[in-house]
């Protein structure tokens, strides 16, 4: 097994134990190792925790876009899989690219409306919503909206559920 050892508050070692040692001995072997070091200063934990979010993010199982002005900031890669948009066609672009010709006008009002009365919006709220892949085919979607002040202004959080084959499954 492994774990962290903290030896002290700029370095992190890992400690390693055989259990087949311990058979034969009466007492586990270990080896220990710098893994690397454990930046505690203010200058570089803000980027240490924008980098574990950042990642964090990029992981999660359902799409993530986050929105500023209207505008595409940030996708994860599960939005480039669901949408078949690469990111950099994604970004700078309205969020209306990811939605119906037909309802585009209709969800710039709805989407400036949210702006001036943010609330969270949770997923299951069985919403008719439905999204655009850039091949032109449709998905019914789910989405959870979220709101956040920054320093730079209000960005939008949406993350984007395919409800295919729970529709499917439904009839």
């Amino acid at each position: 097994f492994r774990r962290p050892v903290t030896i002290s508050a700029t370095e992190t070692r890992m400690r390693a134990a055989s259990p087949k040692s311990h058979e034969t001995t009466g007492s586990p072997a270990s080896c220990s190792g710098t893994v690397g070091p454990m930046p505690n200063d203010a200058t570089t934990q803000p980027s240490l925790e924008a980098s574990f979010f950042r990642n964090l993010v990029e992981a999660a199982p359902d799409a993530v876009v986050v929105l500023a002005e209207g505008r595409i900031v940030f996708v994860n890669a599960q939005t480039e899989k669901l949408f078949g948009y690469g990111r950099d066609e994604l970004l700078g672009q309205p969020i209306e690219t990811l939605v119906p010709e037909r309802f585009r006008e209709a969800h710039k009002g709805h989407r400036d409306s949210y702006v001036h009365q943010p609330r969270f919006r949770p997923l299951g709220e069985r919403l008719n919503l439905t999204g655009r892949r850039k091949d032109g085919t449709e998905f019914p979607a789910d989405i959870m909206l979220g709101s956040l002040q920054t320093a730079q202004g209000q960005v939008v959080q949406a993350v984007i559920r395919d409800l295919t084959e729970r529709r499917q499954a439904e009839t």
